[in-house]
């Protein structure tokens, strides 16, 4: 295939995919779902039971009556052919219960579309909490060819869903342009017969004897005799047919055919080659943005999220850790300068939203065909790119100790220069406390000379007072008292 076409066609499946996504809702409790064949007039009831009004025309084709949309802008054309008209999800919430038409079992719109419609009924059963499947069938189909139609239907029907216990529990039939003297009693005998006598019901007899046993399980929407005849309360019909049987969590199992089989794995070659690509951009990103830095909280950090990718056993959690890795060189941090030196959004958003939607398709497309995700191919990338921050890191650590050695020699070197300083200053401030103490100690001694000049006059007065005293006459005084003496 012509590689430009192969990518515009990978393209279109992934926009319809997305198409797809947008139409359903998130999550569903109870989920009433129709399938069957194109053409069946799934969108016919789809539209009756949405309470659409309808019309009965002539069939172009083969001028039988059949019923048609009055306002087609509701929903797509009603299928009057044997190519599907139902490529976008329609679904409506009716009193809490989700309606959901879906494409055909087995459209003929070509490989694409046969993808873009098993995503579709993947996507319907995945969202659902608890399903009921309204089967749909022309009743053209039970004659043809013995039944052969009908029982590859059925075998389609079971290779989606396998568990035929589970499908059996929570699906009811509704036959659609029947004749107006049809009864469920009569499509139960000839079921039952089929079953019996053949083959090609080999693979689903059980479930579909199941299924007839109840009666109430098989609903008629009768073809309109003419023109003017009123529009069936089918509604009513299919809520108590409802009733009598059970709500189902169903795990399927999506396929398409072969040709579509080889044309996704082209596809995939391709998204694998983007996805390459894509995170080889984010890889050389990080290297040129990063491999400058001096910041080893920053590349540690980046090493830390690379090794988580590393170590990832599968691709979800691959993507879990890159998504990681971008929230983290997006996020404020204390780094923000550093952050707003680099173009994050050219860095990280783009190709990691193109690596999402890719694995998307390919998470989508493993249910189909066996594939090889190029996650290996990714690791060995991102070993290297680790060992180039590691050797940064190592750069940077290696400049800090030098840059720590120089600084620490020039501190010695001012640490002596410090203690010099003091010892001369030391030695001053001594010299000068010599200087304060031999100027204290003379006028101590020039204090106590004089104080011994001091005693020594004191001592010469007294001395000089005691001989004065002694040379003095004495004086004699005469009394008339006996007691009287001389002093």
């Amino acid at each position: 295939m012509n590689l430009t076409k192969l990518e515009e066609e990978v393209d279109f499946i992934n926009n319809e995919i997305s198409r797809c996504d947008k139409a359903l809702p998130s999550r569903a409790n109870d989920t009433v779902i129709f399938v069957g064949l194109t053409g069946a007039g799934k969108t016919t009831l789809y539209s009756l039971i949405c309470g659409k009004n309808v019309k009965i025309i002539e069939n172009p084709d083969d001028g039988s009556l059949i019923y048609d949309l009055e306002n087609q802008h509701d929903f797509q054309k009603i299928g009057i052919s044997t190519k599907s008209c139902t490529s976008i999800p329609n679904c409506k919430q009716i009193d809490k219960i989700l309606y959901v038409d879906t494409p055909g079992l087995e459209g003929n719109d070509g490989c694409s579309q046969q993808i873009i419609n098993a995503f579709y009924i993947k996507k319907v059963f995945s969202i659902s909490s608890k399903v009921k499947i309204v089967l749909v069938i022309d009743y053209g189909t039970i004659s043809i060819s013995r039944g052969k139609n009908l029982a590859d239907l059925f075998d389609h029907l079971l290779e989606l869903i396998p568990d035929e216990q589970i499908l059996s529990n929570c699906m009811s039939i509704l036959i659609t342009r029947c004749p107006s003297t049809y009864t469920s009693a009569a499509f139960a005998n000839k079921a039952n017969e089929f079953c019996t006598n053949n083959n090609s019901f080999n693979n689903s007899k059980d479930i579909l004897s199941s299924i007839v046993s109840n009666v109430s399980k098989i609903i008629l929407f009768q073809a309109p005799n003419n023109i003017s005849d009123p529009i069936p309360d089918l509604k009513s019909r299919l809520l108590e047919s409802l009733d009598t049987f059970n709500w189902s969590s169903i795990k399927i199992n999506p396929t398409v055919g072969l040709s579509a089989q080889l044309k996704l794995k082209d596809i995939i070659r391709t998204l694998n080659i983007r996805m390459n690509n894509d995170f080889d951009e984010i890889s050389n990103l990080i290297k040129f943005k990063f491999l400058s830095s001096f910041n080893k909280r920053v590349l540690n950090l980046l090493i830390f999220y690379l090794r988580s990718m590393q170590f990832s056993k599968k691709t979800k959690e691959f993507l879990k850790s890159l998504e990681n890795l971008k929230n983290y060189l997006n996020s404020k941090n204390p780094y923000e300068s550093y952050r707003n030196a680099i173009n994050t959004n050219k860095l990280i958003n783009v190709p990691y939203q193109k690596i999402i939607d890719a694995n998307k398709l390919i998470k989508f497309y493993k249910l189909i065909i066996k594939i090889n995700k190029p996650i290996n191919s990714w690791k060995l990338v991102i070993s290297k790119i680790i060992s180039n921050l590691q050797s940064r890191i190592s750069t940077i650590e290696m400049r800090e100790r030098v840059r720590k050695a120089k600084a620490d020699a020039e501190k010695k070197q001012q640490e002596i220069k410090r203690l010099e300083d003091e010892k001369k200053e030391a030695e001053k401030i001594r010299e000068q406390q010599e200087i304060e103490k031999r100027k204290l100690q003379s006028q101590q001694e020039e204090r106590q000379r004089y104080i011994n000049q001091q005693i020594r006059i004191e001592l010469e007065r007294q001395a000089d007072l005691r001989r004065r005293a002694q040379e003095r006459p004495r004086i004699i005084y005469r009394s008339s008292s006996p007691l009287c003496g001389i002093f």
